[in-house]
């Protein structure tokens, strides 16, 4: 039933796309017997009317029986919900696990993983990391997450039990600086020097295995993006460039344009719109289209982040999703018009 009433919200974009609906209807003309020919029988009584109301009330009835309607590129929107302060950190990274919590990465000289409480704002545990937190990616299977040193040859692997993280274990099959990576099928691909690469996200710590190539192409493993939606694989490159190849290595497009000069994160949303953070002057949020044609600004700057690091969604909740930076941690959601 939810799925038919998701295609139904389609067809109505389709349908009131111009915003405006036009009702027409026949009125009897009283002189008829006065007229010689038939040309002027019936005249038309004509009215317009804004749909846009009408619209917004189907989206919140729909909101209402757990319907998440997915913006267009056209009319997405997003609204600061809530900002979380950690004092004394830098956030790199995070994700979020389950309905309760964010795992962060906090580059500060302290080197944690902190645990948030997404309802109350506050950390209710840590645990020590001997490196730079770069990216995470979190396996919700098997509650795993995947943690890219910043540039190193380091990938670890840390498990996950509610608000309990246990100690990081060193992949020692990696020999690749690594940056961003995400979870597609039974693999984790991952961002390195120069190329995508992949691995079998069950393989033990210990396993004497090799990554293997998807497409050699011009990436940084620093700190970059990357995001997997519908077999293709969206990336930044060192030439700030966003990218996007089919989940076997086919280009499909490239986007670069000095609208986004420096991005540095991305997250695809469930739509095929891409959300993109520009690092560039403190900071801003771009969304582009699917097919990578269209770019348009959400967010000229942040409201307390001026050195924005990683965005993510929330895994329950595809309208809400956080940027963090600095000693901050914004929280946005997704509307519309």
């Amino acid at each position: 039933m939810k799925n038919h009433i998701k295609n139904s919200l389609s067809e109505i974009d389709t349908v009131t796309e111009h915003d405006t609906s036009l009702d027409i209807k026949f009125a009897k003309n009283e002189i008829l017997e006065q007229l010689e020919t038939a040309e002027n029988t019936l005249i038309f009584d004509k009215s317009e009317h804004d749909l846009g109301d009408q619209v917004k009330d189907i989206r919140k009835c729909c909101k209402a029986l757990g319907i998440i309607y997915q913006p267009k590129f056209k009319d997405i929107k997003v609204e600061l919900i809530q900002v979380f302060h950690i004092e004394g950190s830098d956030l790199s990274c995070g994700v979020c696990v389950g309905d309760d919590y964010i795992i962060l990465g906090n580059r500060s000289t302290k080197n944690i993983l902190q645990v948030l409480d997404k309802k109350t704002g506050r950390v209710i545990n840590t645990v020590k990391f001997s490196e730079n937190t770069c990216r995470m990616c979190y396996d919700n299977d098997q509650n795993l997450i995947f943690i890219s040193s910043y540039q190193k040859r380091k990938l670890y692997k840390v498990e996950i039990a509610g608000a309990l993280v246990k100690d990081p274990e060193l992949l020692l099959f990696n020999s690749d600086y690594v940056g961003a990576s995400c979870k597609y099928g039974e693999h984790i691909y991952i961002v390195v020097n120069d190329a995508i690469k992949r691995f079998v996200l069950t393989a033990t710590p210990q396993e004497s295995v090799e990554m293997t190539q998807v497409v050699s192409t011009n990436t940084f493993c620093g700190t970059n993006g990357m995001t997997i939606i519908r077999k293709t694989i969206i990336f930044t490159t060192k030439l700030n460039e966003i990218k996007c190849i089919t989940i076997d290595g086919e280009d499909i497009y490239c986007f670069k344009d000095e609208a986004i000069k420096t991005p540095i994160c991305m997250s695809a949303l469930p739509s095929g719109l891409i959300l993109v953070v520009d690092r560039d002057n403190n900071g801003s949020l771009h969304v582009l289209s699917e097919d990578g044609t269209k770019h348009k600004t959400l967010l000229d700057k942040f409201d307390t982040i001026t050195g924005p690091r990683d965005i993510w969604l929330d895994n329950n909740n595809h309208e809400t999703f956080y940027i963090a930076g600095g000693e901050y941690l914004e929280m946005y959601r997704i509307t519309c018009d």
